[in-house]
């Protein structure tokens, strides 16, 4: 069963993160250090980080407010759920811009609210209703550190496709 609590309060520290997130790269100085965790830049993909770095470091804190009995099949559940939610955003982000046209801020906003609630959605029923993911658990770990792995090189060394290009800029990655 999931806890409303818990989703209530995960959704919103990653929502809340990943907003925040979009602008630290900048505040930091555009630090090299900072690149792998925050948005370089407007791309589809770096905003798929904020996402991505909000929710590994949201998981931190939520791995002790789940009840005992759910953590073995805690990062199993999330490896599940993380990948889910970084292909919403382009989903939504592509449908909304090729299928009606529209490109906005509140729009992409929105979206990203519905990634983060998917999210945890997921999650929160897998880690609950799957005890046999509990054998995964340490694969779970190893995929998020994975997902965190891509989002460091596609950082410096992103492919030129057009998730990863800056429209504003034109450019790839970090510059």
């Amino acid at each position: 069963m999931i806890s409303m609590r818990r989703f209530i309060i995960g959704t919103v520290a990653v929502f809340l993160l990943g907003s925040a997130f979009h602008f630290l790269f900048d505040a930091l100085g555009r630090s090299v250090l900072a690149a792998p965790f925050f948005a370089v830049n407007e791309s589809v993909w770096e905003h798929l980080k904020l996402l991505s770095t909000a929710a590994i470091l949201w998981m931190a804190a939520d791995f002790f407010l789940a009840e005992k009995s759910l953590r073995p099949r805690f990062f199993a559940a999330r490896a599940v759920a993380l990948p889910i939610a970084l292909l919403l955003i382009p989903a939504l982000f592509y449908f909304m811009k090729e299928g009606f046209g529209v490109e906005s801020l509140p729009v992409d906003i929105g979206n990203f609210l519905v990634a983060c609630i998917a999210y945890e959605v997921i999650a929160m029923r897998l880690e609950a209703r799957h005890p046999a993911i509990a054998k995964w658990n340490a694969v779970g770990i190893a995929v998020l550190i994975g997902i965190f792995a891509l989002f460091v090189v596609f950082t410096f060394m992103p492919p030129h496709l057009p998730l990863f290009l800056d429209t504003p800029t034109g450019g790839y990655g970090i510059q």
